[in-house]
């Protein structure tokens, strides 16, 4: 935007002092001058204008100041930072010293929104490796250094010119910098003063290079791909059970930082097995979720596809229906032709769950199908919780496609019982409020028919009444995914005797969606409903408990409201639920207030009883002489013979009446 508001000549110049002079840069300037390039100029140099000081405490030397493009106004100054270390043998009051120096630097920039409004924003670049050189003036007068030096950042490796001139106040032992910044082009990058470093970082680049299929001979610029010996077959593709990514491969440019960026980026789905792609693949049954990568580069490149380091994320929902964004790391992906003629992929990366192997293709209209191969976790083995799948990546049949298994179930609809039996339909009382005590939990909060075909509920629950009026109450909320409301509101109508398709839909003059069949349904007896609960831990803390399984039946009562009828199961145990559904005057949302009553824990969980012996007759008493137990002698048991039998005792004499007391 600088340059095409400065003149022709202007133009001409800054591109000069960009490249250094050369006249290839300069010929892509005039192009610009004379059309539809102009926008294609670099922008003016970057320049620093601070102060070079020491820090004795840290023994450190620090340039710090401000920065702007040469003879611009589009953006305010900005901040900038460079520091060296210095080792226990250097004067840290010495002032200019050679070193390499690592910093930073405020970079502002405009950012185009979706809606075509730009916003100004900011963000830091780090720059490390900065070698700078002070070189005394031979005359002795001002400035009295001149300063060189090269760096590199993320936008590529850059030079610095300019001078250092001591502060003209007295005692004052900082020295003013005043640098001017210039990118190499691209086919002079390269071109790095060799060093024993700088050796080793080439080797080192090599051997990635060559790891990730980059062309290091320099004839077709880094990211290239290696297509060495034999074309390899077609990668081999897993049909289920192994997590699978399927998206779009695209080339962007941009200049949203001021400098022109090559961004390569892979939008689509993943879910746990290619199945499940296949069987929705625009992910209207929620059996999938979504992921980016993206490649970014500063450094002009047409290689596509580009082999290398790609950063990313991708959606997991939870167990109680939120999503949350997982972070991926260290993503390297390598491209190669196949025989097949589109191109083979190979990688690595890690993410929270631990590290994996990628494997897949890219089609020829850039279609790219990744599988990940996760390793097992090396050490002790402990008890780990299994990472969670998505919710949604369980379970629709579509025709002709595979079909997603349902979880386990603990839990069948048949299981929950109706008074009267199931078809005792609008002929039920409304459910009383049960009393204080008789209960477990009470829950109130909103049930709704989401836009996807979900049935959501949230809400707040307390032990009582009482104590939910005095506000001491937390969250709660269970979910019915799209799918599996389709499967229960086609099971409902076949048992009604309904068409569950199209022609029912248009019978009863309402709009029909084949991928939610269950979106005229509301509410939907299921028992794959899933959901949790928030405990308060002390002062402040809380923890989540999870239902694993509700199973929920809708009957209508007589005050044309809906009775509520369910079971669930969670760690505390298995409970019953009952309550009421209000409708708000719409047919897809209303006011629940559900009652939780957890059952008895089993027999088998009781202590067991111990039985007592059967009573046995009482030992003889031996005489005190004997300290041990011992069979009876023959005189004892001889004089015990001769003993008299005991006489019977006499028969008891009735009391006589008792006499009436005197008035």
């Amino acid at each position: 935007k600088e340059s095409e508001k400065s003149s022709s000549k202007g133009r001409d110049d800054t591109t000069k002092k960009m490249n250094n002079g050369h006249t290839s840069s300069s010929s892509i300037t005039k192009q610009g001058t004379n059309g539809s390039n102009a926008s294609a100029a670099p922008p003016p140099p970057p320049v620093l204008k601070g102060t070079l000081s020491y820090n004795i405490e840290n023994r450190k030397h620090m340039i710090r100041g401000m920065w702007n493009y040469e003879n611009s106004s589009t953006f305010p100054p900005q901040r900038f930072e460079l520091v060296r270390s210095l080792d226990k043998s250097e004067d840290v009051k010495f002032l200019p010293k050679d070193g390499e120096f690592h910093g930073s630097f405020s970079l502002a920039y405009f950012h185009t929104t979706s809606k075509g409004k730009q916003k100004e924003r900011s963000k830091v670049i780090t720059e490390s490796g900065v070698r700078i050189k002070f070189t005394p003036n031979p005359d002795g007068k001002l400035p009295q250094f001149k300063v060189d030096g090269e760096g590199t950042n993320q936008f590529g490796v850059f030079n610095i010119n300019g001078t250092a001139t001591p502060s003209a106040h007295e005692g004052d032992p900082t020295y003013d910098i005043v640098l001017r910044k210039r990118y190499k082009p691209a086919h002079l990058s390269g071109s790095v003063v060799p060093n024993e470093s700088t050796k080793k970082t080439k080797k080192a680049k090599k051997r990635k290079n060559a790891l990730l299929g980059h062309n290091v001979s320099g004839n077709g610029g880094g990211g290239g791909i290696t297509n060495s010996g034999p074309l390899p077959p077609p990668s081999e593709s897993f049909p289920s059970r192994v997590v699978c990514l399927q998206g779009k491969l695209s080339r962007d440019e941009s200049e949203d930082l001021g400098v022109p960026e090559v961004v390569h980026r892979i939008n689509g789905m993943w879910s746990s097995g290619l199945d499940y792609i296949l069987a929705d693949p625009q992910n209207k049954g929620g059996l999938c979720n979504r992921f980016e990568y993206e490649h970014k580069s500063s450094l002009p490149n047409k290689v596509f596809p580009i082999s290398g380091r790609y950063s990313g994320w991708f959606v997991l929902t939870k167990d109680d229906g939120t999503r949350t964004k997982i972070p991926e790391k260290d993503i390297t992906l390598k491209f190669r032709k196949n025989n097949a003629g589109y191109h083979n992929i190979e990688g690595k990366g890690s993410n929270a769950f631990g590290k994996y192997s990628i494997t897949g293709t890219l089609t020829l209209d850039n279609v790219l199908t990744i599988f990940r191969h996760f390793q097992p976790r090396k050490g002790k083995t402990k008890d780990v919780v299994a990472p969670s799948t998505p919710i949604a990546t369980a379970g629709i049949s579509a025709p002709g496609k595979v079909t997603a298994p349902l979880p386990e179930m603990k839990l069948k609809l048949e299981d929950v019982l109706i008074p009267g039996g199931d078809e005792n339909d609008g002929r039920l009382d409304s459910i009383p409020p049960p009393e204080n005590g008789t209960y477990s939990a009470l829950m109130r909060g909103v049930m709704k028919l989401n836009d996807d075909g979900a049935h959501t509920c949230q809400g707040k629950w307390a032990i009582n009444r009482d104590l939910y009026d005095d506000g001491t109450f937390s969250n709660f909320s269970f979910r019915l995914e799209p799918h599996f409301a389709a499967q229960g509101a086609a099971a409902m109508k076949k048992a009604n005797g309904e068409k569950p398709g199209e022609d029912a839909a248009r019978s009863a003059g309402v709009s029909f969606s084949a991928a939610h069949p269950g979106s005229m349904t509301f509410p939907v007896d299921s028992a794959l409903y899933k959901g949790s609960f928030q405990m308060k831990r002390g002062a402040s803390k809380y923890t989540s408990i999870i239902d694993q399984q509700i199973a929920l039946k809708f009957r209508k009562n007589t005050e044309g409201s809906f009775n509520v009828y369910g079971q669930g199961i969670n760690n505390i145990g298995k409970f019953n639920l009952f309550g009421k559904l209000i409708s708000t005057g719409k047919s897809s949302s209303g006011h629940v207030e559900l009652y939780r009553m957890y059952h008895p824990p089993p027999a088998n969980d009781q202590p067991a009883q111990i039985t007592k012996p059967e009573k046995l007759s009482p030992a003889p008493i031996l005489p005190k002489a004997q300290p041990q137990k011992k069979v009876i002698s023959e005189k004892v048991s001889s004089a015990v013979s001769l003993a008299p039998p005991l006489q019977p005792l006499p028969p008891l004499q009735p009391l006589p009446p008792l006499q009436p007391l005197p008035p």
